[in-house]
């Protein structure tokens, strides 16, 4: 009998099946996709018009796009495949500001209001005037802002005179405000744009946003800030790039039952009446030259632990200040220069998207990042709470008096904040013996500042901040702990910092 492979009729039928299934599928995936690239084709290579009526669009390949409303439009596209889109040279379709203003002081005046109005929305009343000077001619003013709702803007010279602005635009894509002026703007000069507007006090914990005291429970409301990187555009309209900084006079209108923190202290607290609603109305000090994303407010009906106005931690559980004071002082003998603010609060918020935030003055944390409890925390909780305080506190130096230019080269900022934090921990809390340990400083011949230009081509990734620190340590910089010595270039970074 000769040799063979044998199976059973079952099996055969089912692998006949099977088979014709599978040539069937090939079949009519080869029917579609010739049907798909006969429809590609007629796409690109069409015989005749379209039209639409109504108010329509005229689109053709090179991606220009116009739309009229004067009835109907015919819609005729080019078989030309060499076109693109050139890239557009109009000052406000580029993400970084153009060099011609250079801002000064800012006037800022919000109002919270706490309740939702009859749609529902949280919203905030602002008005707020920025000072610029002129220093290459020109006849726009592009200002950065991002979902407020403009009553009034008054383009105005330095004696408060208002000038003749031919058109006000926003453009959405780039967040800017543009005001086209009749006459070009004398360098040299001063000028001032006031705005009158409405934002909503929203709960994406960006910019100006609402927060609770209990987030399950939707309980009392507080109104807070975050406004790194591009966010202080939500809450007033501003030249929102690092190195572009100014002082600013801050005020705040709120419920007379809340508690108003900004970055510098109150200096007076006025009642006052707005359609028929008591209102207290807090003007704070004159802030030092800073970056817009370092200016901070809370509004909210916490207490107070500490002294009012220096190292002040506000929340529900208390953290020892003098670890404050004494990281403070750290900082203070190896910089050779005296905290520039009086004021030096610290606020715990239940949401915050970032850990911690070292605004100037007021430093803002999430709760689980500053609040601790000796009852219920443990000491991997203490130690990383000192740590967070100590690479804030190190910002108040390195990022607030000290500033990068553009956002590319963050990862100096929190390089160097990541680095000194274990100073400041280890010389506070010299019995924990932390130290610092890196590992793959082979990241360090990648680049590490990079040209980008959209925010989020900056903030998807934390890779920058190892580099910022392995980079340092491989410099000048030497962390030595377990009782050894710090040993850092001193000299360029006290020159570096005295600069400013």
């Amino acid at each position: 009998m000769g040799k063979g492979f044998y199976v059973s009729k079952l099996i055969a039928v089912i692998g006949i099946v099977f088979s014709i299934a599978a040539l069937a599928t090939i079949i009519a995936l080869a029917v579609v996709y010739s049907q798909e690239k006969t429809k590609n084709f007629d796409l690109n290579n069409p015989t005749g018009s379209t039209t639409v009526s109504g108010g329509t669009t005229s689109t053709t390949t090179s991606g220009t796009t116009s739309t009229t409303t004067s009835g109907t439009t015919s819609t005729t596209t080019s078989p030309t495949t060499a076109s693109t889109t050139p890239a557009s040279n109009e000052p406000w379709d580029n993400y970084r500001l153009p060099k011609h203003l250079v801002p000064y002081h800012y006037d800022i005046h919000l109002r919270p209001v706490l309740e939702p109005d009859s749609r529902g929305i949280y919203v905030f009343h602002g008005k707020s005037e920025a000072f610029f000077t002129c220093v290459n001619a020109t006849s726009l003013v592009i200002i950065h802002t991002n979902k407020l709702n403009y009553s009034s803007t008054i383009l105005r010279n330095s004696i408060g005179e208002g000038l003749t602005v031919t058109k006000v635009e926003e453009v959405r894509a780039t967040n800017y405000l543009v005001l086209h002026a009749a006459n070009s703007l004398v360098v040299g000069q001063t000028y001032s744009l006031y705005t009158d507007f409405i934002g909503e006090l929203a709960d994406d914990l960006a910019g100006f946003y609402r927060n609770y005291h209990n987030p399950s429970y939707y309980s009392a409301i507080i109104a807070t800030t975050q406004m790194q990187a591009p966010d202080a555009r939500k809450a007033f309209p501003c030249f929102d790039e690092p190195a572009l900084k100014a002082t600013f006079n801050i005020t705040l209108v709120h419920n007379p039952d809340y508690v108003a923190l900004s970055n510098m202290n109150p200096i007076s607290a006025t009642e006052i009446t707005i359609d028929g609603v008591i209102w207290t109305e807090t003007v704070y000090d004159k802030t030092v030259k800073m970056s817009t994303y370092l200016v901070a407010f809370v509004v909210s009906q916490f207490t107070a632990i500490g002294d009012p106005g220096n190292s002040t931690t506000t929340g529900f559980v208390s953290y020892q200040k003098q670890y404050f004071l004494f990281t403070s002082n750290n900082y203070i003998h190896f910089s050779n220069i005296i905290y520039p603010l009086f004021p030096a609060d610290q606020v715990a918020i239940p949401d915050f998207s970032a850990g911690a935030m070292e605004n100037w003055g007021l430093m803002i944390y999430r709760e689980s990042a500053l609040l601790y409890d000796p009852e219920v925390s443990s000491i991997s909780n203490k130690e990383r709470i000192a740590i967070i305080i100590a690479h804030e506190l190190a910002h108040q130096w390195f990022g607030n008096l000290v500033t990068i230019r553009w956002w590319n080269d963050l990862w100096l900022n929190e390089g160097f904040a990541s680095y000194v934090e274990f100073l400041g921990a280890d010389r506070a809390e010299p019995t924990w013996n932390i130290v610092f340990v890196t590992r793959d400083a082979h990241i360090c011949r990648s680049p590490i500042s990079k040209h980008r230009t959209c925010y989020n081509q900056i903030f998807t990734s934390y890779l920058f901040l190892a580099k910022g620190i392995i980079c340092l340590i491989s410099g000048n910089c030497r962390l030595l702990a377990l009782g050894l010595e710090f040993d850092i270039n001193k000299t360029y970074v006290k020159l570096a910092l005295q600069c400013f």
